[in-house]
């Protein structure tokens, strides 16, 4: 049965804590009309349930012990009281805290100031650390020049149980102690979450010099890596990133030597060594995308995403927060939106200005003419070589399925999951190992590009070798000429999607005729796949061959052909087709060819 209660509430911007605000509401009634009652307060009402009993007499030094992150998540306004409470609420309790703040006034310092420099920045509470950065900045702009970079360390909670805030200041401002950083993706509002209610939020600001760049991070100044990253980027027009989306514009950029993104569109000016090569992270990516365990909060994430995507929006906007927070809240990846130069992007995360996560987001196919994705999501890696590369890394996932479709769920979920895992090992890598790094992987500044992330292999007999790079030996193929860091012995390096070690044992055997060792090969329950004359090697006295190129080779019956098998510049049997099974059949009749065309 329902019955009058007397809620006991406090508003943040209270001057004092004791200054306590009562109302009256029916113990069945949903706390809205409490909310409803304060409708004159700007912006959108708070409300927080306090966790601990704190009685009407107490005074403002308990706010010491309350902070938004120990009330945990704001009440919906929808729930009844006896809902909150289980039952009638304690009387004479404080019951709830309101915050309808939208903007905080921070105290903020430049190290090495004077305790009277302190200078107030008023920023809303959705913005983020990098928006405090730029307001710092344009404050105190003679005090900064382009090579430095602004570090932000809040130290409240060096202030609490002091006996003196000014000396701990002091100590702060000179560098003795430091505080906590303020990463760049964070909001204010996450940032200072553990804020005591009864304290005022300070940071002190560091100019650091500024790392060079980690595509221009060469410590010779003649570098043919360095000379190709700053020529790229002198010769790309500073046009609107969007811009580039409109197919005109896209295709002008393609044709364009000097412009061009390698990204598969067209495939004829896709890098050779892929962006999977380049940083473990992608490659992985793709492994996962197949074979990762989902977890159910993982599976509960898709499908409030799902929910998210199928929903038509009223423009971009929209569709843009809704996405945003579900990852938000079911990932903890807080995607803001921010600036490079004068564009702005729809959500990133970044360490220090360096970006490892970019999202793109478009409302609906066809609602203007750079539109691609609304409820279609697609996975792409990016890195700079000689210039930047994107590879795709996964099909466009459609995320408008029935409810019922399983299938499209489970493939959709271990996408996301395998997101969530790259996300985390890059934010590792950024913020771990990017400022220690002095020069690219590279063993020698006369290298033309970066090569593959691998430089180690593991031994037939047990145990790793590590080895170095030293030319990549045809630029269209993953071949490369390297040595042994130990002994300093000369090695070939090649990398295949598929290999077979059975079926490369006997071709190290020297067979006085082709056709004897391929009768072996195929006894033994192996095919080769590529019989050509440029994968046979001839001893220099004419008398032994060695068949090399094993990349399609495998055990018989169950080795396809990989896509795109060259059927028009290369004489093959006419069954022959991309994907097709391969047969011992076609390397008798590609040897035949061969000793025809003899």
């Amino acid at each position: 049965m329902a019955s009058k209660v007397m809620l006991f509430y406090w508003v943040c911007s209270a001057e004092t804590f004791s200054n306590w605000r009562s109302f009256e509401i029916d113990s069945d009634k949903p706390v809205l009309a409490l909310v409803d009652s304060l409708k004159g307060l700007p912006g959108r009402l708070r409300l927080y349930k306090v966790p601990v009993a704190i009685p009407a007499d107490s005074n403002d030094d308990l706010l010491g012990e309350l902070s938004i992150s120990k009330l945990g998540g704001d009440v919906r306004h929808i729930l009844q009281v006896d809902q909150i409470f289980g039952k009638v609420p304690v009387p004479n309790v404080l019951h709830f805290i309101i915050d309808y703040a939208r903007k905080i006034s921070i105290t903020c310092w430049l190290r090495d100031d004077q305790l009277e420099d302190g200078f107030p920045i008023t920023i809303r509470l959705d913005a983020n650390v990098e928006n405090l950065k730029e307001l710092v900045i344009k404050k105190k702009q003679s005090r900064f020049t382009s090579d430095c970079e602004l570090r932000l360390y809040s130290f409240w909670e060096l202030l609490q149980g002091s006996e003196s805030d000014t000396e701990v200041v002091n100590e702060v401002l000179s560098g003795t102690r430091k505080g906590t950083v303020l990463r760049g993706t964070q909001t204010i509002l996450q940032a200072f979450k553990d804020l005591p209610f009864n304290r005022s939020p300070h940071v002190v600001a560091e100019s650091i010099k500024r790392p060079v760049p980690s595509a221009l991070r060469l410590t010779d100044a003649n570098d043919p890596i360095k000379s190709a990253r700053e020529a790229y980027i002198q010769n790309r027009p500073t046009r609107c990133p969007s811009g580039s989306g409109v197919p005109s514009s896209f295709c002008e950029y393609q044709k364009n030597r000097d412009e061009q993104i390698p990204c598969g569109r067209p495939r004829s000016i896709e890098d050779t060594i892929p962006t999977t090569l380049l940083h473990p992270v992608f490659g992985q990516f793709v492994d996962d995308c197949q074979n990762i365990t989902v977890t159910p909060d993982e599976g509960n994430f898709v499908t409030c995403l799902a929910n998210v995507m199928s929903k038509v929006h009223d423009d971009e906007y929209a569709r843009r927060v809704a996405i945003f927070s579900a990852f938000q809240d079911h990932y903890g990846i807080h995607l803001v939106s921010t600036k490079i130069q004068k564009y702005e992007l729809d959500g990133d995360n970044s360490i220090n200005g360096h970006r490892y996560l970019v999202v793109e987001v478009k409302n609906e196919m066809g609602a203007s003419k750079a539109d691609a994705y609304c409820p279609y999501v697609v996975f792409a890696g990016a890195t700079w070589n000689l210039r930047p590369t994107v590879q795709v890394l996964s099909t466009p996932l459609s995320m408008h399925f029935h409810s019922t479709d399983v299938g499209n769920w489970n493939v959709a979920a271990r996408h996301m999951a395998a997101f969530r895992k790259a996300v985390g090992k890059l934010k590792k890598y950024y913020d771990r190992a990017l400022f220690s790094l002095t020069s690219p992987p590279t063993p020698s500044s006369v290298i033309p590009h970066i090569f593959p992330y691998p430089t180690s292999f593991q031994l037939l007999g047990g145990g790793t070798a590590e080895f170095e790079y030293q030319k990549q030996l045809d630029d269209h193929k993953l071949i490369f000429h390297g040595a042994l860091k130990d002994s300093k012995e000369q090695i070939c390096i090649k990398f295949v999607l598929h290999y077979s070690r059975e079926s490369r044992k006997p071709s190290r055997r020297s067979f006085m005729k082709l056709e004897n060792f391929l009768e072996r090969l195929h006894k033994a329950g192996f095919i080769h796949g590529d019989i050509r004359d440029t994968n046979i090697m001839v001893s220099p006295d004419g008398k032994n061959f060695k068949l090399v190129d094993f990349d399609w080779a495998g055990k018989a019956g169950v080795t396809y052909y990989p896509p795109d098998v060259n059927i028009e510049s290369v004489t093959r049997p006419k069954d022959v087709r991309s994907l097709g099974l391969i047969l011992d059949r076609h390397d008798m009749e590609m040897l035949k060819n061969i000793t025809d065309d003899v």
